[in-house]
C-alpha cells in the first residue's frame, strides 16, 4: 500500500486488542507493582535480593513466608516512625527517630515462618511464627531447639535483614513465578 500524494510506502497501523481479549496478566502486574490493590492477609514468599542476584544455592538460600500490612496499618506506621521533641535545658527542637520499634513491630506482625536461615557455623535455623517452634539442621539432621517468640527469633536477623525484611512485608515485595521454581 502507499500514498497517493507520494507514492511513500505506508505502514498499517496494527489494530489494538479488543477489551474483552486484553488480560491482567504477570505482564501488567509487574508494570504496576506497587500500584495495584492486593488481598489482605495473604501470604507470600521472599528471599534476600543478594541470593537471587549472586545465584547463591539454593541450599544456602532462606525463604521466608510473610504477609503483608494492610495500607491502612503501613498510613498508620508512618505517623509512629518520628517525632519532634524540645530539649528543655537548650529548647532546640530535635527529630528523635524510632523506626527500630516501628522495624521490630513490622516484622513481628509480617513474618509467618523461615526455612533454611543460615548461620556463621553453617547450622540452617528453621522457625514458624504461629507455634513459636524453632529448629536447627546440620548436615541433614532436624533438631527441635525449643519454642520462642518472634521477638527472640529477630534477635538472629542482622539489621541489614531486618530492614529488608520490613520493606518486603510494607511492599509485598513477591518474587516471580521463575524465582520461586527456583526454590523448589
Amino acid at each position: 500500500m502507499s500514498d497517493e500524494t507520494t507514492g511513500a510506502p505506508v505502514t498499517e497501523t496494527p489494530a489494538l486488542p479488543k477489551v474483552e481479549d486484553l488480560v491482567f496478566d504477570d505482564f501488567y502486574r509487574a508494570k504496576l507493582k506497587g500500584l495495584i490493590g492486593f488481598t489482605v492477609d495473604t501470604e507470600f514468599k521472599w528471599t534476600p535480593k543478594a541470593y537471587r542476584e549472586q545465584k547463591i544455592p539454593v541450599e544456602f538460600t532462606p525463604v521466608f513466608t510473610l504477609k503483608s500490612k494492610n495500607g491502612l496499618e503501613i498510613a498508620e506506621q508512618e505517623d509512629s516512625t518520628s517525632y519532634v521533641e524540645v530539649d528543655e535545658g537548650t529548647d532546640k527542637p530535635r527529630v528523635v527517630m524510632t523506626s527500630g520499634k516501628v522495624r521490630v513491630e513490622t516484622i513481628k506482625k509480617g513474618l509467618v515462618e523461615v526455612k533454611n536461615f543460615m548461620m556463621e557455623d553453617g547450622t540452617a535455623l528453621n522457625f514458624v511464627a504461629k507455634t513459636g517452634n524453632l529448629t536447627s539442621k546440620v548436615k541433614g539432621v532436624e533438631t527441635k531447639m525449643g519454642t520462642i517468640t518472634v521477638r527472640n527469633f529477630i534477635k538472629y536477623l542482622p539489621a541489614t535483614l531486618q530492614v529488608q525484611l520490613q520493606d518486603a512485608i510494607n511492599e509485598r515485595d513477591t518474587l516471580t513465578p521463575e524465582e520461586e521454581r527456583a526454590l523448589e
